[in-house]
């Protein structure tokens, strides 16, 4: 029973430090922008679950989870908050896509550096929160029956598989003009640079610190499943979009996961993710630039 109730608060403080509650007040409410009270209601419900975690031994487990979801949400809020300034919304109208989606993951560091903070007296270790390069070479369990295979032949593999349909779904959604690649060549240090530090920021947020706080709770199946689902749901807005963006990039966060956890390292998930991130930027330089 108690089990059971530990899944069940973990699941509704994963969806409320989500995007649901925005894709359901700007999908399915039909409304164009969310109200700044959202940000509000998710911190001060997660508080309340981190007050709980306080006050109830039974839910204490979950409370290193509840202290990095808050820190999530908060981040994301003040970065929004920077985001919708007159300065750069008057410089965001003007400016290319793709340099908004650069600026925009520098300013997504932001949550991370809150996230790292509620590391501090954890007792966490680098190795913990699967910062460090890892086995690369180490076996991976593989569902379906399917037999063992090494993460040095998994993660190329991964790569391929990845990459062509989040290339297909580009196409579809922002109809890039494929001729001027000498257009990708000029933009090339900008496509890396936000590759490099994007998938970095993402990983260490969405998963690196929330998989070293929810693993000792529940194992390694849940916390991969509530970690993607959290990423997955980040990407309704994001690119790729939509529903299909949120099943591609929720199925990409869980093999991102299930390298760290495997590995114990961050190298397989940082390359895989940093490659997607590369045909992303080059597709919307391709569509905007």
């Amino acid at each position: 029973m108690r089990r059971v109730l530990l899944i069940g608060v973990a699941w509704v403080a994963v969806l409320l430090a989500s995007s649901l509650p925005f894709i359901i007040w700007r999908a399915f409410l039909r409304h164009n922008e969310a109200p700044t009270r959202i940000p509000i209601l998710q911190l001060v419900s997660l508080g309340v679950v981190l007050a709980v975690s306080f006050g109830s031994s039974s839910v204490r487990p979950l409370r290193g989870m509840v202290l990095a979801l808050v820190a999530f949400v908060l981040g994301d809020w003040i970065r929004y908050a920077i985001e919708n300034t007159s300065a750069v919304v008057r410089w965001s109208k003007a400016a290319p896509q793709y340099q908004w989606i650069f600026l925009d993951s520098v300013i997504a560091l932001i949550p991370g550096v809150l996230i790292a903070l509620t590391l501090v007296g954890s007792g966490l270790k680098r190795q913990d929160v699967f910062l460090v390069r890892g086995n690369v070479a180490a076996p991976s369990r593989m569902p379906f029956g399917l037999g063992p295979v090494r993460w040095s032949s998994l993660g190329p593999i991964l790569i391929a598989v990845l990459s062509v349909p989040l290339a297909m779904q580009l196409i579809a959604t922002s109809r890039p003009e494929l001729s001027p690649i000498k257009k990708v060549i000029g933009h090339l240090p900008v496509i890396l640079t936000f590759a490099i530090v994007n998938a970095a920021s993402e990983e260490f947020r969405f998963r690196s610190v929330l998989l070293a706080r929810i693993r000792p709770v529940f194992g390694n199946g849940h916390a991969l499943l509530l970690t993607s689902a959290l990423f997955g749901l980040g990407h309704w807005f994001g690119h790729p979009s939509g529903p299909a963006g949120v099943v591609m990039a929720g199925i990409a966060g869980w093999l991102w996961g299930k390298s760290m956890i495997e590995t114990n390292g961050f190298f397989w998930a940082w390359l895989i993710h940093g490659i997607q991130d590369v045909i992303i930027l080059t597709f919307v330089v391709l569509a905007t630039a």
